[in-house]
Formats: structure tokens, C-alpha cells, sequence
């Protein structure tokens, strides 16, 4: 497999593994809020409370992200380079 389809599917990979770090307390608030019964918002039970990473997982997950963006950009370039030859 060429280098170049190789960046662009880890890039693939970096943009939804972004997307998932992101936006995981939020999956995890649903999730056992909807086991134990209390609103998923709410900071009176352990649910609510996750929702407090959203400040640390956002920014990281957007990171990861743009680096995938970046492999795929650099994909992209390398597999026009090869166009050109």
C-alpha cells in the first residue's frame, strides 16, 4: 500500500478518535444516567459530575483532530506528487 493512502486513512482514524475522546463524559453522563434513573445533567449524582471533563476532553479531542487533518493534507500532497511524476 502507498505511503500516501496510509496518511490519509490514519488520518481517518485521528479525526473520529478525536471525535470520540471529545465527547465521551458526555456518552458516559447518558449512559448511567439512563442505569440509575437520575437525569444525566444533573451534578446531584456521579452522571452530572462527568460532564465536568468536557473541559479537558474537548480541547484534546480537537487536537487530535487536527493532526488528523494534518496526515491527511500530507497525504494528499504526496499523492498528487506521484500524479505528477
Amino acid at each position: 500500500m502507498p505511503t500516501w493512502r496510509r496518511k490519509i486513512r490514519r488520518g481517518g482514524v485521528f479525526i473520529f478518535c478525536g471525535a470520540l475522546v471529545g465527547f465521551l463524559p458526555l456518552v458516559v453522563a447518558i449512559i448511567t444516567g439512563v442505569v440509575t434513573g437520575y437525569s444525566p445533567f444533573s451534578e446531584d449524582s456521579a452522571s452530572g459530575a462527568v460532564l465536568w471533563l468536557l473541559f479537558i476532553t474537548v480541547p484534546t479531542g480537537f487536537v487530535i483532530g487536527v493532526v488528523g487533518v494534518f496526515y491527511i493534507i500530507t497525504g494528499l500532497v504526496k499523492y498528487r506528487g506521484e500524479l505528477e511524476r
